[in-house]
């Protein structure tokens, strides 16, 4: 599974061509790709048109969409939030959620954020593209 960063689907939906979003393109008929909830809230806040975003929407809900807290998974962050700030990284909350789930789930993170690289040195999260 490729869990997708808002970065990406802002570039996507923005028809910019990046290393990520080509990679998204060679991607999605081979793997399985999917989104947590708070990208998709990411994503969906910033459309301005509400014509855009149901077609958005409809666009993105085509693809698996994870819980992204919930008990076990908020203290999974929780720990890894911890270990990073123990080695000198304070992550942002969002970033820390979506690295967690990739983690826990076994997932790639296909992203053009570099906020994290702390979690691929640290935690062995594992990107794609």
């Amino acid at each position: 599974m490729v869990i997708v960063d808002s970065s990406v689907w802002i570039d996507m939906f923005r028809k910019r061509e990046t290393p990520q979003t080509i990679s998204f393109y060679s991607l999605v008929g081979s793997e399985s790709m999917g989104l947590g909830d708070l990208v998709l809230y990411e994503v969906l806040r910033g459309v301005t048109s509400p014509e855009r975003i149901e077609k958005v929407k409809s666009y993105l809900l085509k693809f698996t969409v994870f819980t992204m807290g919930g008990r076990d998974m908020v203290l999974e962050a929780v720990h890894n939030a911890h270990s990073l700030r123990a080695k000198g990284f304070q992550p942002g909350t969002v970033d820390c959620l979506i690295a967690t789930l990739c983690i826990y789930t076994g997932s790639r993170l296909l992203t053009s954020d570099h906020h994290f690289q702390p979690f691929v040195d640290i935690l062995g999260l594992e990107l794609a593209g």
